[in-house]
């Protein structure tokens, strides 16, 4: 190694040896290390918030899925009421529409009908279908 260190001595002089260990350069380099450090903080700070914002724009996004997954559920929950109703309902219905039949039939045989007694059993016949009527539905 001490042939090296000559060689560098004839080639470059003793100047090498004289700013490495100069104040200035050691002030320059320093300082040099110092304006990476602040920028590789102030780098490290901004992919943080980038990284923060991010997350919470996605949060803000499962918030609001959340959200509408319960008023999915809370339709749900509707739809099912309303599921074990409608066999009653549809049964309503049906009575409904046989009623409306019979009343048809009914006014369609009226004109058929030629003696008293069949005409005042018509007529008991339609006050009942009106008295029956349609049920309500729900």
């Amino acid at each position: 190694m001490l042939g090296m260190e000559k060689r560098i001595h004839a080639l470059y002089g003793d100047e090498v040896g004289k700013e490495a260990d100069n104040p200035k350069t050691v002030e320059r380099e320093t300082a040099g290390a110092a304006r990476a450090g602040v920028a590789l903080a102030l780098l490290a700070i901004l992919m943080a918030g980038a990284a923060y914002f991010g997350m919470d724009a996605k949060v803000a996004g499962l918030d609001h899925k959340i959200t509408a997954l319960a008023e999915v559920e809370t339709r749900m929950a509707a739809l099912e009421e309303r599921a074990a109703r409608l066999p009653d309902e549809v049964r309503q219905i049906l009575v409904a529409d046989k009623v409306l039949q019979m009343a048809r039939m009914a006014e369609q045989i009226t004109p058929a009908l030629t003696t008293p007694e069949q005409k005042a059993a018509m007529a008991a016949v339609m006050e009942n279908l009106a008295r029956v009527g349609q049920p309500p539905l729900k």
